[in-house]
């Protein structure tokens, strides 16, 4: 799957989300051996073709321990705490409080889906350098060019990147759900839930992107 996976760090370069750098000149300036390096893993995703590049942050060598055996779980759970994720009872719960709200009003749903939602937090840098893979590309006769892809935003792969997004998402839950103010969605980490009077959908969903 490389040809794929050379796609995805093709499209993050563009937005700025990796940086990418020459594995040989890494080498020469003595910097290689501040990254931590991990493997790659292509998984499939719904609806999307070419899948999802994911780093492989729980695979370890011989020499060092994977990136996910190296987190202290307690202290990023202390700053990045899971809010408690709603869950079917009460998307039942949030369509009976807004039918006793609106008796008698057509009720309907949406949902907002964040795109790529963790590479919406930037990494700092040392972060960043625990977060590095590698690729190769084709040169023609002359065999395979090796970079070197330095992440600098939360992926895939990484145990606590949904920890650190929640934080973003807790703040469009609340912004959109003042206190003291009627509760009219829920956010299940990346996914928004909508449910609201028919008349009131449609600005109440583009309030939420505009949120997020």
């Amino acid at each position: 799957k490389y040809e794929i996976c050379n796609q995805a760090f093709f499209e993050l370069q563009l937005k700025g989300q990796v940086m990418i750098f020459s594995k040989d000149a890494l080498e020469r300036h003595g910097c290689l051996s501040s990254l931590h390096i991990s493997t790659l893993v292509w998984a499939t995703k719904m609806n999307k073709i070419l899948g999802r590049t994911c780093l492989h942050a729980s695979k370890s060598s011989r020499n060092h321990p994977s990136y996910n055996e190296s987190i202290d779980y307690t202290l990023s759970d202390k700053l990045y705490p899971m809010p408690k994720l709603p869950l079917l009872p009460d998307i039942a719960e949030l369509a009976c409080q807004q039918r006793e709200l609106y008796p008698g009003e057509q009720l309907v749903g949406a949902t907002v889906d964040v795109t790529s939602a963790y590479n919406q937090c930037p990494m700092t840098s040392d972060a960043a350098k625990l977060t590095a893979t590698q690729i190769r590309i084709p040169n023609g006769a002359r065999g395979w060019i090796h970079l070197v892809v330095i992440y600098l935003v939360c992926i895939f792969g990484c145990a606590t990147a949904g920890n650190v997004y929640c934080q973003c998402a807790i703040a469009i839950d609340q912004l959109h759900n003042p206190k003291g103010k009627r509760r009219r969605s829920l956010t299940y980490i990346d996914d928004g839930m909508i449910i609201e009077p028919q008349r009131l959908i449609h600005r109440s969903t583009q309030e939420y992107i505009q949120i997020g």
